[in-house]
């Protein structure tokens, strides 16, 4: 698995850097016993895409808010070390949405874990769900009057949250933007996964299974579940899975028939799924965010439209790689989230280290590369690698030794 992550160029540099890695990973070991839940082997060093120069708020794309802005310049690929050590004994806030989707699980672990390689604190709080704007509100209030140094912001709304943040930035805390944007026009860096380029992926693996019907001119049905209305990652992914479809050529050969949103819950996604599939009784396809596409295994089995109507998830979480191993559900984009989060750990150091991102090798804008996974390439992916370790529980304070 290691190798699928590394590029060729950099195997001269992987004998002097793991050994970097396995003294990182194991430094501590007698006096943190978060050191026991270190991956094997060290997830760096690996190529990732990143954009640099100057942020302008004002260039982000419209409705696409995802996509780098378009003052940056990029893509560029990046050779990514890993961590560094703090300077200082910085102190971290992280605000996210909700632990609804196992995803954000990985997340957590991912960041919590490099904090620990990096040896900096960190303090969790989880809103409990979109929608949530007063309470995130008053958490990132919280850890600001933590006196945190810098705060990893994952928002429940694009645009609510802006005046807290600002207010946090004239305080003197950096603030880093994970995986869901907002229009602060001064975050000192953005790690993000781009759910519209997530969304053409979850295209192209239904164009790719699709092949044998639509090279006979047959037409396929999809019924689209992005997620939570409102949101950039789940109005995003919607458009990106549209995009894809029309740039080849498709739109006539692949009818998408049904368009529902709902909060990232298994009970609100399998209300949202149930009447469509008695709407549609041989859909072909069902595309959706990961709560969904879990549910949607019961769902269609009851339905008794397993192996008719195909499951496509737009980003990995554990229930739909397991479904995958299963051959219950089709495939999904993976853009390793722990990954993710542990680049923002970094940037966020690297950051109140002195570094300036945008400049350097320290992207502005950065984001791992996208593997659409099926059951044909799942097993070369570790599960270290993407999600947190089995038995790992969720974690909300962490101090370095």
């Amino acid at each position: 698995m290691l190798k699928r992550f590394l590029p060729k160029t950099f195997y001269i540099m992987l004998a002097a850097t793991l050994l970097v890695g396995f003294s990182l990973a194991t430094a501590g070991a007698a006096d943190d016993p978060l050191a026991k839940w270190a991956l094997k082997k060290p997830w760096y060093p690996q190529e990732i895409v990143g954009w640099f120069g100057t942020y302008d708020v004002k260039t982000l794309h419209k409705g696409l808010v995802d996509l780098p802005a378009k003052s940056l310049k990029g893509p560029k690929m990046v050779n990514w070390t890993g961590p560094v050590k703090a300077k200082k004994k910085y102190h971290l806030g992280f605000a996210f949405p909700h632990l609804m989707d196992p995803y954000w699980v990985s997340v957590l672990y991912g960041l919590i874990d490099e904090a620990r390689l990096c040896g900096v604190d960190v303090s969790v709080l989880n809103a409990g769900g979109y929608g949530k704007v007063s309470r995130q509100n008053s958490q990132v209030e919280t850890l600001v009057n933590k006196g945190i140094d810098g705060l990893i912001m994952s928002a429940v709304s694009f645009g609510a949250l802006t005046p807290t943040l600002e207010e946090a930035t004239k305080k003197g805390v950096k603030v880093l933007l994970l995986i869901n944007d907002t229009d602060l026009p001064n975050p000192v860096a953005k790690v993000m996964t781009s759910y519209y380029r997530l969304g053409e992926s979850s295209a192209d693996i239904v164009v790719k299974h699709a092949k044998p019907r639509l090279d006979k001119g047959q037409t396929v049905t999809v019924a689209l579940f992005p997620g939570p209305g409102g949101l950039s990652w789940s109005t995003s992914s919607l458009k990106g899975f549209k995009g894809r479809i029309k740039k080849l050529g498709l739109e006539g050969k692949v009818k998408v028939v049904a368009e529902k949103w709902g909060h990232s819950e298994k009970s609100v996604q399998m209300k949202l799924l149930e009447p469509v599939l008695t709407s549609f009784p041989k859909l072909d396809y069902v595309v959706g965010n990961t709560v969904f596409a879990d549910a949607a295994v019961s769902a269609i089995e009851q339905a008794g439209r397993t192996g008719k109507t195909q499951i496509v998830s737009t980003y990995m979480a554990q229930p739909v790689y397991r479904g995958i191993m299963a051959g219950k559900i089709l495939g999904a984009p993976q853009e390793f989230q722990q990954i993710v989060a542990r680049m923002a750990v970094d940037t966020m150091v690297r950051a109140l280290n002195g570094e300036k991102p945008g400049t350097g090798n320290l992207p502005f804008h950065s984001m791992p590369k996208i593997v659409l996974m099926t059951k044909d390439n799942l097993e070369k992916y570790a599960w270290e690698y993407q999600f947190e370790p089995k038995g790992w529980k969720p974690i909300f304070e962490y101090k370095a030794p």
